[in-house]
C-alpha cells in the first residue's frame, strides 16, 4: 500500500481485497461487513487513491454498480496525456524538489502506478 494514505478506509479496502483474494466468499460475514462499511464510506471520497482501491475491491467483490460509481468519478478526475490516462495525488509525499542530474527519478512515483493499477 504506497499510497501515502494511512486512515482506516483504505486499510479496510485493502484488507477487504485480500480476504477476497484468500478467497472467502462475499457471503462470508467478515466481507459482507467488510463491503458494508465500504459502501457506507464510499458517498464522500475525496482521496484519489482511496477511490482506485475501493473501485477494485468492489470489482474483486462482483459489486458492478458501485464499482461504475466509483469509475465514473475517476474518469473525471483522469490525466489524459500523450495518449495514456492516469492519475496523480493530489499531495505527493514523495517529491523532494529538483534531482542532480546523475541521480535517476522515475517519470511517476511508485504510488501513482499502483494507484492507476487499481483504476
Amino acid at each position: 500500500m504506497k499510497g501515502g494514505v494511512d486512515d482506516e478506509l483504505t486499510l479496510s479496502a485493502y484488507v477487504t481485497i485480500a480476504l477476497l483474494e484468500y478467497p472467502l466468499p462475499v457471503t462470508h460475514p467478515t466481507v459482507r461487513n467488510a463491503l458494508f462499511c465500504l459502501e457506507t464510506a464510499s458517498k464522500d471520497l475525496g482521496n484519489v487513491y482511496t477511490k482506485a482501491l475501493m473501485a477494485y475491491a468492489f470489482t474483486v467483490a462482483g459489486k458492478k454498480e458501485k464499482r461504475a460509481v466509483l469509475l465514473k468519478s475517476l474518469d473525471e478526475q483522469a490525466i489524459h496525456e500523450d495518449g495514456s490516462i492516469h492519475w496523480r495525488r493530489t499531495q505527493d509525499p514523495e517529491d523532494k524538489g529538483p534531482v542532480p542530474s546523475f541521480h535517476f527519478r522515475p517519470r511517476a512515483a511508485s504510488a501513482e502506478v499502483e494507484m492507476t493499477s487499481y483504476a
